[in-house]
């Protein structure tokens, strides 16, 4: 590596560096990807799929209202009146 923080190393002593300060400054995300086919129990073959997703806590009372207090402000706009 000529710049940056891995400059003067090697790939194998660098990645580490800039995967780590990448990750840190959110300028990455953790990627896997399978090595080999993916086969299920019923011998299907999978299809993987990298999907960004969260999930909520149901009983946080915190991200209830913050959606309760968004859906009775003037800016909700929703597809139709009834919803």
């Amino acid at each position: 590596m000529l710049v940056g923080i891995g400059a003067g190393q090697g790939v194998e002593q660098a990645k580490p560096l800039v995967k780590k300060h990448l990750l840190e400054q959110g300028l990455a995300c953790p990627y896997y990807e399978p090595e080999s086919k993916v086969v299920s129990r019923t011998e299907d073959v999978c299809i993987v799929a990298c999907a960004y997703q969260w999930f909520l806590r149901y009983g946080e009372d915190e991200w209830r209202e913050a959606v309760r207090s968004h859906l009775n402000s003037t800016n909700f706009k929703a597809f139709n009146e009834k919803t």
